[in-house]
């Protein structure tokens, strides 16, 4: 299709909220403000925003969030209404969220989180830079600029930000209260906050904002065109990078691009550089390539859970939303777009610990159609009985299945004999240990999965609250037909918030699980989680 078929078939989809954001920023003209007042209207109407409305949490109560990538997270569930098309005035339950955001701020001008944590249990108020610089944020994205407070935490901003190991930039610095930080480096600069308050700032008259910030900018430009040699602690910039997560929440090259994208001095002007054009037209490449359907739409292929009846959280068939956020975030560059079609994303180099070459895009698995299809190179499977398989989907006489695992033997010919169907039953696990992209998945062995039954088995129940961990090393989750499980500070509960948690003072089961890990994690992932459970590598 070309750009023109898919803003039609976007207009023609069911969401008010796609269809705003092609009305409302990707076609010009009067008669397109008209109309993007009547699907803003459309929007607030929908039964699928008040439902998200509905989810804002209480602010002045404690938070037990997995991360601040969930969205869960107050800042960014609203701004996931914001990119749906609600703003400001538009509902009581948001201003008085923000009220409530606005009345709690440290002297030194910092929004602060109550939140529940290892060293506060019980709940405290405090101030990470990526608490401060979402809420302030979200603040300026529902119109709150003029209010005194907002002027004040802006201010704190620019005070804060610090000569890194990369360039000007915004670091990841302790909670003055708790004395927590973040899982960065003393003196990197942190990809997260700076984005955020890139964003913030772009909310701001240009007259009002700082000086330099593409300088700025630049530093988050240098992360990905330095991959190969440097990598932000827990931020790096492999396949994970490149594929969006629905809704968006954290770092990736969506954000980047969403961000950098507002800053156009990067790449025209007189202060703008080669290089860093360069890497933008390669970012928009990948962009394109790891996330874009030939046809130009966009199917989701990792989402967040609870978004299912949305169609950006779903992966089986194109998202009007999802195509009309990535059109958006295009958009704004214009003519490095046209750019990026001669990047041969194959060709870039991976980053700090891969194979020195990018991971392709999944061009030869099943393609985004729906039914999909398998392109080529493709294998042939000899005795797949797919009624063995189950959850499988039958359209159009196309089977398929998400995510199945079988275990195969390769044959002189080339083809591959299916010897357990049943391997897809296989306990997954799933390693805490990122914030904002896919942490790390493998599957046990059935003589490692009876251990972890032995195991589990010979632990006692206690009545006590499962712990939460933060950002860094926050447990192993078990995955299996019953039931899900969270293996963490010697403690397995369940991740459904049943009450049952059992009690393992030793660790036993994180320290089995560790030694399950070892082909699947990366050198920096294996010394992390071993130094958090003082175990060798």
């Amino acid at each position: 299709m070309t750009r023109a078929d898919v803003l039609s078939w976007i207009l023609a989809s069911s969401e008010p909220a796609a269809r705003w954001i092609v009305h409302a920023f990707l076609l010009d003209g009067a008669e397109e403000d008209r109309l993007a007042a009547a699907e803003h209207a459309a929007v607030l109407a929908d039964p699928g925003t008040q439902e998200l409305i509905a989810r804002l949490p209480d602010w002045e109560s404690a938070a037990h969030l997995s991360g601040h990538q969930s969205p869960a997270f107050a800042p960014n569930l609203l701004g996931l209404l914001a990119d749906m098309g609600v703003g400001s005035g538009d509902d009581d339950r948001i201003e008085r969220v923000l009220d409530a955001m606005l009345r709690h701020q440290f002297p030194d001008g910092r929004f602060a989180l109550f939140a529940t944590g290892r060293a506060v249990p019980q709940g405290a108020w405090g101030s990470l830079l990526c608490d401060m610089h979402s809420i302030t944020e979200v603040l300026l994205r529902f119109g709150r600029h003029a209010d005194p407070r907002v002027a004040r935490a802006l201010q704190t901003m620019v005070d804060d930000l610090t000569v890194t190991s990369q360039g000007r930039a915004w670091p990841c610095r302790p909670d003055d209260e708790s004395g927590f930080r973040g899982p960065g480096r003393k003196h990197d600069f942190c990809p997260q906050a700076t984005l955020e308050a890139l964003r913030a700032w772009s909310y701001m008259p240009i007259a009002q904002r700082p000086e330099a910030l593409h300088d700025i900018g630049r530093v988050s430009l240098r992360a990905w065109t330095a991959r190969a040699d440097e990598q932000p602690y827990m931020f790096g910039h492999g396949s994970r990078f490149k594929v969006v997560k629905w809704p968006t929440t954290w770092y990736d090259i969506h954000a980047v691009l969403d961000t950098l994208g507002r800053y156009p001095e990067l790449w025209r002007g007189r202060d703008s550089d080669a290089g860093d054009r360069r890497a933008l037209v390669e970012l928009i490449a990948c962009l394109i390539a790891y996330n874009m359907a030939a046809d130009g739409t966009v199917t989701p292929q990792s989402c967040y859970r609870g978004f299912e009846h949305f169609s950006f959280g779903q992966k089986r068939q194109p998202s009007p939303f999802a195509t009309a956020r990535v059109l958006q975030v295009l958009h704004r560059f214009g003519e490095l777009t046209d750019e990026a079609a001669a990047v041969d994303v194959r060709g870039l180099t991976s980053s700090k610990g891969g194979t020195g070459t990018a991971r392709p895009p999944h061009d030869g698995a099943i393609l985004e159609s729906y039914p999909p299809q398998c392109g080529a190179p493709s294998v042939e499977l000899v005795g797949a009985d797919i009624g063995a398989i189950d959850g499988t989907t039958t359209v159009e006489g196309i089977t398929w299945k998400e995510g199945a695992v079988l275990n195969l033997e390769r044959a002189p010919d080339g083809r591959f004999t299916v010897v357990d169907a049943a391997a897809e039953q296989a306990v997954q696990i799933v390693l805490g240990i990122y914030s904002g992209v896919p942490d790390p998945t493998w599957a046990l062995t059935a003589e490692q999965a009876e251990e972890l039954a032995a195991a589990l088995a010979g632990l006692t129940r206690v009545d006590t609250i499962a712990p939460i961990g933060g950002l860094g090393y926050h447990g192993f989750t078990i995955v299996d037909a019953d039931r899900t499980l969270v293996a963490y500070a010697g403690k397995v509960g369940s991740a459904q918030g049943d009450p049952d948690v059992l009690d393992d003072p030793g660790r036993a089961v994180e320290r089995l699980l560790f030694r399950t890990a070892g082909p699947h994690l990366t050198p920096d992932e294996l010394d992390v989680v071993a130094e958090a459970l003082d175990v060798p590598t």
